[in-house]
């Protein structure tokens, strides 16, 4: 889960850098995909 979580995260921050996402869209993203990882987190503990 985790590893297909970092993929995620490097294909999103990827698009944000060669501007294939707007500045909003990437912003949101980023927020979700974050809190993913702050649940994962928890379940993990």
């Amino acid at each position: 889960m985790t590893d297909k979580l970092l993929k995620l995260k490097r294909e999103l921050d990827y698009k944000c850098e060669i501007g294939e996402m707007g500045e909003w869209e990437c912003v949101g993203a980023k927020k979700y995909l974050n809190r993913t990882f702050d649940v994962l987190d928890e379940f993990w503990q």
